[in-house]
């Protein structure tokens, strides 16, 4: 199967727009370049490692116990529309 007929080659990177060096086939869409691929990259890891820390935190759990917390929600009892 032939490949589809792209007009425009993308040769310029989607985040900074420098030029890219050249390939085969026509770029149907804009890439990123290997700079740009590592700062996203690297923003990745830095999130992964914050949500870690996150994770081994121990957090304090709140006692409402000692309040007397009523609701006036009487879901077996409502009326659907339809």
């Amino acid at each position: 199967m032939a490949r589809p007929v792209i007009k425009f080659d993308q040769k310029n990177c989607a985040e900074c727009g420098i030029g890219m060096p050249p390939v085969t086939f026509k770029r149907p869409y804009a890439k990123l370049c290997p700079d740009c691929k590592s700062d996203l990259r690297a923003g990745n890891h830095e999130l992964r490692q914050i949500f870690q820390e996150l994770k081994t935190t121990t957090t304090e759990t709140e006692d409402w116990g000692s309040q007397n917390i009523t609701t006036k929600d009487d879901a077996m009892l409502r009326h659907h529309r339809f």
